[in-house]
């Protein structure tokens, strides 16, 4: 077991999904429909994968309107509700939804793929964490209610976050009024231990013509910036080893001139404020918006070489 932040999951966990919907056509968002413990001890690879597979299939299986996953924490434990206005399930499908090697029928197995052991499997990942994994309604043409649980071992005094300040939207838009090649051969360093965003982010970027370097945290970003050239510096926030905001005080106090954008979940004031007075040369909040990356990129960019 780990400690984490469970923001901080939950936005780089966003910024994935995200894309998938937006490439689905559809919308994907997180709500916290409780207030919820700012860091939580549990296994982040598994719970990861519990909700890539249950986020992940809701999206598969719907062609329009949206998917929302809410979020609480009562009794112990966090409550993941994957909600969506998919094709839904018949009660007689729903019976016979969570056997080995059972879809809903032979036409879905045909058009989507799968054989229902991703339901199988993130069920009894959820069990090894101590919750459950189960189908809390469904309506054929309506949508359906997946609900995922898990244990949450809370550190002493750990702080707890208002329900208000946990919410990551991905729009249905999917087509862009920037022109590709846009930062053709700028050679980008991207500092982030989240595998998630390192995909995310190459994705986005290679298609616009950059060049891309990664580093998994703060003390590895440092020394690629100083032993490598580059144009721009991606930085996370919240890393292992080192964290954003120590990095980038060592990267400037070696003198180092080139633009860093910080990357953090936390889009306060504050948190803007803090980044700049560390160091940053700019500041992009979690989930990762592709067009707004790209135009930050660019500007830094082009401020940098003038």
């Amino acid at each position: 077991m780990l400690e984490f932040p469970l923001t901080e999951f939950l936005a780089d966990f966003s910024s994935l999904m995200g894309f998938r919907a937006r490439e689905n056509g559809i919308a994907f968002n997180i709500v916290a429909d409780t207030e919820l413990p700012a860091v939580i001890s549990s296994d982040p690879t598994r719970l990861r994968q519990i909700l890539t597979n249950a986020v992940g299939n809701a999206i598969k299986f719907t062609s329009s309107g949206f998917v929302a996953l809410h979020v609480s924490w009562q009794g112990g434990k966090i409550y993941f509700s994957v909600i969506d206005t998919g094709r839904g399930i018949s009660q007689e499908q729903a019976k016979k939804l969570f056997q080995v090697f059972v879809q809903a029928d032979v036409s879905t197995t045909r058009k989507f793929g799968g054989t229902g052991l991703g339901l199988v499997l993130t069920k009894k990942l959820c069990q090894a964490l101590g919750g459950d994994y189960v189908l809390e309604h469904s309506e054929l043409g309506v949508g359906s209610k997946f609900v995922a649980s898990v244990l949450a071992h809370l550190p002493e005094a750990a702080s707890i976050i208002p329900k208000v300040n946990v919410a990551f939207q991905s729009t249905t838009s999917s087509k862009t009024t920037l022109d590709q090649g846009r930062l053709n051969n700028i050679r980008v360093l991207v500092v982030d231990d989240s595998k998630d965003n390192q995909v995310l982010v190459r994705i986005f970027l290679e298609k616009q013509g950059a060049k891309i370097t990664i580093a998994s945290d703060g003390s590895e970003g440092v020394k690629k910036a100083i032993e490598e050239d580059f144009d721009v510096v991606l930085m996370d926030i919240q890393m292992p080893v080192m964290d954003g905001y120590e990095a980038v005080k060592k990267l400037r106090a070696r003198g180092y001139k080139k633009p860093v954008i910080a990357f953090t979940a936390h889009a306060m004031k504050e948190e803007s404020e803090r980044a700049r007075k560390s160091g940053f040369t700019s500041f992009l909040s979690k989930p990762i918006q592709r067009d707004t990356l790209i135009e930050t990129i660019a500007k830094v960019y082009n401020r940098d070489s003038q």
